[in-house]
């Protein structure tokens, strides 16, 4: 699975040691009766935090917004034209996300063999037909 990094090449699970370990510090240094330090830790704390909410994140994939209308290259039913509409954009790998299909319980990368597994999953109608959500691997839809 592609890991989810900054512009910067850091990573989320390195935002989050970030924000126990200055959580811990500040409680720490606040019962120790350090209240100096411990504002230190607090203003370290909210410039994480500042840089998380500000951070571009990426997964190396380039993802749609909901409501661009993307083409299915690879639909195969008759009623319709392949366009479909996003309604939603996950960050989940398709290999952990689950449909259910005719012949089971399958994940979305064992239905789309041919893209990458780590490909995040993408939720689109068809354009053209019902007002069943599809989930697709993003690498799917062009």
């Amino acid at each position: 699975m592609a890991e989810q990094t900054t512009d910067d090449g850091i990573t989320v699970q390195e935002i989050d040691a970030a924000y126990e370990v200055l959580e811990v510090l500040r409680e720490n240094l606040q019962e120790d009766g350090m209240g100096n330090l411990a504002e230190i830790a607090n203003e370290a704390h909210y410039l994480v935090q500042q840089y998380d909410e500000g951070a571009r994140w990426t997964t190396g994939y380039d993802l749609p917004e909901v409501g661009d209308v993307l083409t299915d290259p690879e639909s195969n039913h008759p009623r319709v034209d392949g366009r479909v509409k996003v309604v939603e954009v996950t960050e989940q790998p398709s290999r952990t996300c689950h449909v259910d299909v005719k012949t089971g319980r399958r994940s979305v990368a064992y239905l789309n063999p041919s893209h990458p597994a780590d490909a995040p999953v993408v939720k689109a109608r068809y354009v053209e037909g019902s007002d069943k959500v599809y989930h697709f691997p993003v690498t799917r839809l062009e």
